[in-house]
């Protein structure tokens, strides 16, 4: 039972999420399958939000993306230590994953991110002067 989840303390991984406002179409998740049988250590998970996060006050749960928010596309993938010295190809494939399904994203400019998916590849953050307060 304990070995059917993966353990990340041992792997190494990379994630990207979207946050998109409008339907991806079917070209881009017949796409995003295509790559997944080309990359058996990628995943990509689908969180259903359907703008249901705009009825939950602020104060009730500090979620960022609220309004028309309809779901949270997490793209990861992740590798074993002893394949380390490949990881530049798994970050690749994640990659041109992530810049594919941009294409169909077209309300998002610039794209975001969330606390729990912090992604350096959209900026750095400078956490000394951040406050959950502001």
């Amino acid at each position: 039972m304990k070995d059917r989840f993966l353990k990340y303390d041992d792997r190494g991984f990379k994630a990207k999420i979207d946050l998109p406002k409008s339907p991806l179409p079917l070209k881009a998740i017949t796409g995003v399958l295509e790559r997944l049988l080309k990359e058996p250590r990628g995943f990509v998970v689908f969180n259903g939000l359907n703008g249901m996060m705009g009825k939950i006050s602020r104060e009730a749960s500090p979620f960022p993306h609220r309004k028309g928010t309809l779901m949270m596309v997490e793209y990861i993938v992740a590798w074993n230590m002893d394949e380390d010295l490949e990881s530049h190809k798994f970050l690749s494939w994640l990659n041109e994953l992530y810049e594919y399904v941009g294409r169909f994203i077209i309300d998002d400019n610039p794209r975001v991110s969330y606390v729990n998916h912090v992604d350096f590849d959209l900026g750095e953050i400078d956490w000394r002067n951040e406050s959950s307060s502001e």
